[in-house]
Order: C-alpha cells, then structure tokens, then sequence
C-alpha cells in the first residue's frame, strides 16, 4: 500500500494581526486566520457570487517570527503545509475539536507596495543607523537606488543584503558570518539561518567573520571557507564598545534585545565584566509596545538593576520610555585593516 498524501496549499488574505504566544520553552507560535475567496458567475441569474472560507494556519519558531515581523491584517500570503487535526474538553468536559494547516512554507505575495509597506517599519531601526553613519539612499528598489546614487554623482554603491538582486552584476561581493553561529545547521531559510546555500561563496571576493571573543579558534571555518573557494579573502573583525565609560560595571543589569543573535549582545556584556541578572529575548526587529518596556522597567526596578539594550532596538523603544534605558555603542574592528585597505584598492584598480 502507497502511502497517502497530506499537502494543502493556500493564497489568502489574513483577517487579522497574527496572534504570536511563546511556548514554555520560549518558542514563538503564531496563529492566523486566513480567508480564501471564491467567485463565479450565477448561470441562472447572470450574478456575481462569492464565496468566503476561513482557515486557521499555525507557524512555529522562525516562520511565526516573521509572520509577527511582516504581516499584519489584511497581508496577501502563500502557504503550504498539511491538515491536523487536534482535540481538547472544554469548561463543560465535552471534547471538541479544531482542524488545522500547519505550515512548512510561507511566502509573502501580493503588490510590491503592500509588501514594501509590511516590510518597511521592521527594518526603520537599522534604516536610522545607515543614516546616521553613511550618505544613505531608501527607495522602493535596487534599481532605482542606482540610477540615484549615479544622479547624485557617487564613486561608489554598499548594497546591504544585495546579493540577494540577481540583476545586479557587483564588482565586488562580501558575505557576512558570525563565528559563533557559523552556518547553524546548514538550511536555508525558514528551517536555517541561511538566506543561500553556502557553496555560492565560491562566487564572492571576501568574506567578513565577527567574533566576540578574540581568542576563538577559527581553524575550522577557515578551511570550510577554503574548501569552497581557495582563493577568498577572510576578514576577522571583533565587536568593542565605544561607551563603555557610561557605566558602572558593579551594578546588576537587566538586558533585552531583539536581535537576529542575542545570544552574541550577552557574550559582549560578559567579556567586559557586566553583571547580567536577568536576559529578555524578542524576535529580531520586534516592534516594542507599552506593556513590553513597562515589564522590563518593572523587573529592573525589582532588582534594582539598570537597564541596557543594543543600539537597533533603542530605536524601536516608544519615546516616552528612553530616559530609563541605556543602549550600547559598538565598533566593528577589522582585525587586520591594512589588509583589508590593499585588498579594496586592488579590487578598485581592477575594475577602473
């Protein structure tokens, strides 16, 4: 006997916000409610009819971070999955039960404005920072960000996550590792951290590798890198904290961030002798409401500890809030800068 098969596959819109709740492991599972339209034309009467169908579709860790990340009510999706079934007693003892997708793929779908526009706010926090630190250009798109930046008369263009633009021919690529991290377990996203297979570095020029700690054995990711291209440039840089006279390492602190890897906020904290009580985690770029900072107040207060977090998610705080919190400034070193120097001239000399 063959075995069956369990797929179902869903364009929709959702009718409302996602419904993220966190296990007690703290993984995120989002709940949504997607409705799918039918229309057809009355045979008889000549009228357009219509036909609504709800579904409840259930995303867990990654894919229920970016389902709180980027949609919102009325957000076009495409998902796939399978149908589950599962049963629970209410109040009353009597045993119902509820059928649902749960999701293995999700894609975000409709118009580029939409889209742009669910993607937009997530995103604002490292906006400010490029700002702040570069001549920066936003647009609806790549393209359109070139033919500004050669308006406007620049020698050079720094896409950041550009590589993702196939239409793009750079002259020089980059991709960005952290050492603590590396390659997790080798997927792509959603089941992986990895946004392309890791065999496409044979195409790049450079590789930049972050460490927290300077002592970390690289050995191995160096010949990983190297197996794939021999001939790759890879670029150790480590993470310094430019204010690190603002505080008072003696005092107990509550940290939170939501960040792609919190885990790498804590490490810097530790290596400089800060002393952490209490760690809160948050999806990477979560949008912070009242009730979120009012909490974390709340349990600083209660330990009488100081509050810090990384400078993206200072960005995201509400106003009102900012004067009780203290953010990080980091630096990114460049372990051998000279080198880095020669190779960008080089590669400049090459292309002119």
């Amino acid at each position: 006997m063959s075995n069956g098969l369990n797929k179902v596959l869903i364009i929709g819109n959702l009718g409302a916000d996602p419904d993220v709740k966190f296990t007690q492991a703290g993984s995120p599972v989002a709940n949504l409610s997607v409705a799918t339209t039918e229309r057809w034309k009355d045979k008889s009467s000549g009228e357009q009819k219509e036909k609504v169908e709800w579904h409840r579709v259930v995303l867990f860790n990654r894919l229920a971070e970016i389902a709180q990340e980027y949609l919102k009510k009325g957000s076009q999706i495409y998902v796939e999955g399978k149908l589950q079934t599962r049963s629970w007693e209410d109040d009353k003892g009597e045993k119902k039960y509820t059928t649902e997708v749960i999701a293995r793929e999700l894609t975000m779908v409709g118009s580029k404005s939409s889209s742009s526009e669910a993607g937009a706010a997530p995103q604002m926090d490292e906006q400010k920072l490029l700002k702040d630190n570069s001549n920066f250009i936003s647009l609806s798109d790549r393209k359109k960000i070139v033919k500004k930046a050669i308006e406007m008369k620049f020698d050079m263009i720094i896409f950041d996550d550009g590589l993702q633009e196939k239409w793009i021919d750079y002259d020089i690529k980059f991709a960005c590792f952290d050492s603590e991290k590396w390659i997790g377990n080798g997927h792509l996203i959603p089941s992986g951290p990895l946004r392309e297979k890791i065999n496409t570095i044979k195409n790049y020029h450079g590789i930049f590798l972050k460490t927290v700690n300077e002592d970390s054995n690289l050995d191995y990711i160096f010949n990983r890198i190297r197996s794939i291209n021999p001939n790759i440039e890879i670029f150790e840089t480590n993470i310094e904290i430019k204010n690190i006279n603002k505080f008072n390492i003696d005092k107990n602190y509550v940290i939170f961030s939501g960040i792609g890897n919190p885990d790498s906020f804590k490490k810097l904290l530790l290596k400089n002798k800060f002393k952490i009580i209490e760690e809160i985690t948050f999806p990477d770029h979560y949008n912070y409401q009242d009730k979120d900072i009012s909490e974390i107040i709340h349990k600083a207060n209660s330990h009488n500890a100081e509050i810090i977090t990384t400078e993206k998610d200072f960005n995201r705080i509400p106003q009102n809030f900012r004067e009780k919190i203290s953010f990080l400034e980091i630096n990114i070193k460049i372990k051998d800068e000279n080198k880095l120097v020669k190779f960008l001239k080089t590669k400049i000399n090459e292309i002119n």
